[in-house]
């Protein structure tokens, strides 16, 4: 999407009303444009500034932000003696920024890769020292990283497997029955982060308006419970037919599968990618759930011990998709 305000409508189902904005950190929203996007009913030739805007959007890379984020970038407390940090963590190199005031501290880090975390601390706190800074100084802190897009094109991710609708398992490898290279007939397409024996399909179907055709067959969930444990699966991702338009059996199955494996990281695609086409949102609730163990276990481990140093500050990640 051009980064002119414009921005294109993913609603699916029903119809929504949404403002484009461009965010700038920290705390301030530009809005671009107001539109009319397929959503609810109640709002069909409503004048605009009857309508309860539900998201924010960075036009740059079409990046939906919920609106409680955007008014908390502007209730941020921040004052003119308080720092900003930025972290970005590469595959060979954490860079750090901090700005306090007028002046810029720059610096740059080997990335730890057994523990991103480290590289991180190790930065800051090499910053932090030549600006003669405390943390409870610092106001904001920011960080990027391509450690989610290195395990995906490393293929370095969790062992993940794929609950699907009963004679669709192969929908993911499939794709969109196209040749990315027309003209290249050697080429070989990536295999999919989930391989045929860790597609399980269970017995369910919904129609194109969420509506039961069949009912979520329990019992076939439970028959995988014993492969979670034969595969040793590290990461689920759960993606039946037409669960844009209702949820309701990813969730069971979650909860069936979370009653028993408490520990095991479940990705939904009704919360993922909640839209049609089954190729798109089962292959983005692939790449969720490979990369969500190693992420949720570095990003916890680097809270605390940001924490335990003395930041106090809001926390904000950038998405792989720059948002």
């Amino acid at each position: 999407d051009p980064p002119d305000g414009r921005c294109r409508d993913r609603g699916i189902g029903s119809r929504r009303y949404s403002i484009c904005y461009r965010l700038a950190l920290p705390g301030r929203v530009d809005p671009v444009r107001r539109r009319h996007s397929p959503a609810f009913p109640a709002t069909q030739g409503a004048p605009h500034h009857q309508l309860e805007p539900r998201s924010l959007v960075d036009c740059h890379n079409s990046v939906h932000v919920p609106l409680s984020l955007a008014r908390f970038l502007q209730s941020l407390p921040m004052t003119s003696s308080q720092a900003r940090l930025a972290v970005d963590i590469g595959g060979t190199f954490t860079d750090v920024v901090l700005e306090h005031g007028d002046r810029q501290f720059t610096t740059k880090v080997l990335t730890t890769q057994s523990a991103p975390e480290q590289g991180v601390l190790d930065g800051i706190a090499k910053a932090m020292a030549e600006a003669g800074l405390q943390p409870a100084q610092v106001g904001l802190l920011i960080h990027g990283t391509t450690l989610a897009t290195n395990a995906l094109i490393e293929r370095k991710g969790a062992k993940t497997a794929l609950i699907t609708t009963d004679g669709h398992r192969d929908a993911v490898e499939m794709a969109l029955e196209n040749r990315f290279e027309q003209y290249d007939i050697n080429i070989d397409r990536p295999a999919p982060l989930v391989p045929r024996y860790l597609r399980w399909p269970v017995g369910e179907r919904l129609n194109v308006h969420g509506q039961p055709l069949v009912p979520l067959d329990e019992a076939s969930v439970a028959a995988l419970f014993p492969l979670i444990e034969k595969h040793e699966i590290e990461a689920l991702a759960v993606g039946l037919l037409h669960a844009y338009a209702n949820p309701a059996h990813e969730e069971r199955v979650r909860d069936l599968i979370q009653a028993s494996f408490p520990s095991l990281a479940i990705s939904l695609s009704s919360e993922v990618a909640p839209e049609i086409r089954e190729y798109e949102r089962q292959s983005t609730t692939c790449a969720n759930a490979y990369v969500q163990p190693r992420m949720a276990g570095y990003l916890t481990a680097l809270d605390q011990q940001l924490k335990a140093q003395g930041f106090a500050c809001p926390f904000l990640l950038m998405t792989s998709g720059g948002g």
